[in-house]
C-alpha cells in the first residue's frame, strides 16, 4: 500500500451532517463537551469531492513530509486516508477511507467546511456500520497502534503488519480470510441454519429465514443459539464484532413480527441494544422475491430503525394466564 494516514474521528452512522438519528459520538474531549465536531460531514460530497476533517494535534499542523512532501510544501497528494472510529459498544474500527486524497499540512476553510484532507467523491467509500469489523489496534508499551492523537501515521516498521491487512480488506471488505475469528462453540453448527423436522409451514418459513439471514451475513462466523432461550438466533462474529441476531420470518409481505417476553428484554436491554440486530424477512419461502429488513438500535434518539432510517413502532401487548373455575391474573 502506498502512503496511509490514520484519523481517529468520532462515530457517525452517515457523516453527511447531524441528524436527529445520527448523532456523533465516542469522539474525545471536545465532541463530548461540543457534542459537534468537524468530521460531522466527512462524508457529505459537495461538488463532487469529500472534505475530510480530523482535530490536529496541538500546533494544528499536519507534518506532511512524513509523507512524502518538501519542507515548503503546504499540501501533499496520492494519500491513502483511513478513518477509523470507536464502536458504540467499543473497539476501534475502520469506518471508511479516501483514496488519492490531497492533504493539507494548515487546516482549510471554504463554503463554511473546515478540513485537512480532501478527494474525489468517486474515491471515497463509507462502510455501512454492520461491515465495519477491522479492527485497529490501540498503542501499547512496545506495540504499533493507535493512540490518544486523532492524526496517525503509519511509517513506522510495526504497522506493517496492519497496512498488509488494511490493504486486503480495502480491496474486498466482505472477505471472511480477513479479520480472525473465534474458534467454533464445541456442539454448535455454524454457518448454516439447523436442519428441521417440522414440516409445518411455520417451521419452514423459519427456516428459510435464517437461511436467509445467514447468507446476508456470509462474511461472519455464524452460531446458531436458537434452542439456548437467550434472547436471539444467532450470534454472529468477525475480528472483535460481535451481532446478536433475532430472526424472524414472514410468508407474506406483512412486516408486523412478535416477540416474546425474553427477546423483548434482550433487544431493551443496555448490556446488548448496540450488538442487537432484529432480522424480518418478508415472503421467506420465496427465494428471488424475499426480502430482509434489519433494525437496530439508534443510540441519537434511542429508537429502532431499520436501514432508511424508518422507526419501527413497538405495540407492546399484555396477556394473560387463565386459571379455570379461580382467577386471571396478568403473566
Amino acid at each position: 500500500m502506498e502512503r496511509v494516514l490514520l484519523f481517529n474521528v468520532g462515530w457517525m452512522k452517515h457523516y453527511r451532517g447531524q441528524t436527529t438519528t445520527d448523532r456523533i459520538i465516542n469522539g474525545g474531549m471536545y465532541v463530548a463537551e461540543h457534542e459537534d465536531g468537524g468530521e460531522v460531514t466527512n462524508f457529505r460530497a459537495l461538488g463532487g469531492r469529500c472534505y475530510g476533517y480530523a482535530r490536529s494535534p496541538r500546533g494544528g499542523r499536519i507534518h506532511i513530509e512524513r509523507l512524502g512532501a518538501d519542507a515548503a510544501a503546504d499540501h501533499v497528494d496520492g494519500v491513502t486516508v483511513v478513518f477509523v472510529a470507536t464502536r458504540p459498544e467499543g473497539g476501534s474500527v475502520v469506518v471508511g477511507w479516501y483514496r488519492n486524497a490531497r492533504i493539507w499540512r494548515e487546516q482549510q476553510t471554504s463554503r463554511r467546511r473546515v478540513y485537512v484532507a480532501e478527494a474525489s467523491a468517486k474515491q471515497c467509500v463509507l462502510l455501512p456500520v454492520d461491515q465495519r469489523v477491522l479492527d485497529v489496534p490501540r498503542a501499547r508499551p512496545g506495540t504499533w497502534g493507535i493512540g490518544q492523537s486523532n492524526v496517525r501515521y503509519v511509517d513506522e516498521v510495526g504497522a506493517r503488519p496492519f497496512l498488509r491487512r488494511l490493504a486486503l480488506f480495502m480491496e474486498n471488505p466482505s472477505g471472511s480470510e480477513i479479520v480472525e475469528t473465534r474458534p467454533e462453540a464445541k456442539g454448535r453448527r455454524r454457518g448454516r441454519p439447523p436442519r428441521q423436522s417440522d414440516p409445518m409451514l411455520r417451521a419452514k418459513v423459519e427456516s428459510a429465514a435464517i437461511a436467509r439471514v445467514i447468507a446476508h451475513y456470509a462474511e461472519y462466523d455464524c452460531v446458531s443459539v436458537e434452542r439456548e432461550n437467550k434472547g436471539w438466533d444467532l450470534e454472529l462474529t468477525r475480528g472483535r464484532v460481535t451481532l446478536l441476531v433475532e430472526v424472524k420470518g414472514n410468508s407474506g409481505d406483512s412486516g408486523a413480527v412478535e416477540l416474546t417476553p425474553n427477546e423483548y428484554a434482550a433487544m431493551h436491554g443496555r448490556a446488548h441494544r448496540d450488538s442487537y440486530r432484529l432480522a424480518i424477512v418478508t415472503r421467506a419461502l420465496e427465494k428471488r422475491r424475499a426480502r430482509l429488513t434489519v433494525v437496530r438500535f439508534n443510540g441519537s434518539d434511542e429508537t429502532w430503525r431499520d436501514e432508511d432510517e424508518r422507526k419501527v413502532k413497538l405495540v407492546e401487548r399484555i396477556g394473560v394466564r387463565v386459571y379455570f373455575g379461580a382467577l386471571i391474573e396478568p403473566c
